[in-house]
């Protein structure tokens, strides 16, 4: 058999004494690489892997009503998945025709919308509640966390080390 990727829902029990969670996988989640909660709304955006591709998905969280968003076919890869604060749209890491750039996606409208546009690596995108998106970059050649104000488009580098930072989360 395969050992495919799931959704699992924790529930954490607080009558007992020590720190229990009882786990129940989500129904119709397999193969999925990337989950998000909708910030109001009882559902979870997800990326579902299949041949090489990755696709946006929306989900009740009771796993009922599972909607495919997109239909890529091509090996476009999905990354880093976040809502937006208001809940109209999606923040990711899109790996796309030889690039890695930071997208947003409206659902409503099925809608794309590139937000850097580089021949870098742009990648683990973070929404802030000010709506400001920081993710990592190799810019300088070495990876290291920038910000993007979306109304503006101005990004500014906010570390400089010598290793390389990731996966911001501010």
């Amino acid at each position: 058999g395969y050992n495919w990727n799931q959704i699992v829902i924790g529930t954490i029990d607080p009558r007992a004494d020590k720190l229990k969670v009882k786990w129940k996988p989500l129904p119709n989640t397999l193969r999925a690489t990337e989950a998000a909660w909708h910030p109001t709304e009882p559902k979870l955006a997800f990326s579902r892997y299949g041949d090489g591709t990755h696709n946006l998905w929306l989900i009740d969280t009771n796993g009922e009503n599972a909607t495919q968003l997109t239909e890529f076919e091509d090996g476009t890869q999905i990354q880093s998945l976040h809502w937006s604060p208001d809940g109209e749209s999606l923040i990711l890491a899109l790996f796309r025709n030889f690039k890695q750039d930071i997208w947003q996606f409206y659902p409503g409208s099925r809608r794309w919308e590139r937000l850097t546009d580089s021949d870098v690596d742009e990648l683990d995108p973070v929404v802030q509640p000010d709506g400001s998106i920081w993710f990592s970059s190799d810019l300088g050649g070495i990876y290291n966390v920038y910000s993007l104000h979306p109304d503006t488009g101005e990004v500014k580098q906010q570390t400089n080390v010598l290793g390389s930072t990731y996966a911001p989360d501010v």
